[in-house]
């Protein structure tokens, strides 16, 4: 459908202004640049490596973790898990990558293969809250 004459400018304006006030690589807070490597340090309150559950005959830890945040907006995120079942350990290696998108103090994960995540940023610090099969999680990165 063809715009107005003028609504045709007003939507041009608007456009402009939504990508000027995205400054797609800068932290709001600090105005340094997110380009970065983060180290995972928190999985919902745990340290990591930690142990996130574990009962009588299955225990589940995080060992690693990392979010790389490219200049061309592309990131990968990288984790590696331990589940242990009767004594019988799997180390699994899990990755996503995609694009970002930073507006103001706020990040969003463009992943093709899963749904969009946003993240918070605090100086050196990116935290992501999610919920997945009804379970919320937090994770926590710091600046390399």
């Amino acid at each position: 459908m063809r715009l107005p004459h003028p609504a045709r400018y007003l939507a041009l304006i608007l456009t402009t202004t939504l990508f000027a006030a995205c400054d797609l690589g800068t932290n709001a807070e600090t105005g340094a640049t997110v380009v970065g490597t983060y180290r995972l340090t928190i999985v919902n309150g745990v340290a990591v490596p930690g142990v996130l559950s574990e009962t009588a005959t299955e225990k589940f830890e995080v060992l690693e973790g990392s979010l790389t945040l490219n200049a061309d907006r592309s990131f990968a995120v990288r984790f590696v898990e331990r589940t242990t079942t009767g004594g019988a350990a799997v180390t699994r290696e899990e990755t996503s990558s995609g694009s970002y998108l930073v507006l103001g103090t706020q990040i969003t994960f463009v992943d093709q293969s899963a749904a969009d995540e946003v993240g918070l940023i605090q100086g050196d610090t990116v935290t992501i809250t999610f919920l997945e099969a009804g379970e919320r999680t937090v994770l926590v990165f710091e600046k390399s």
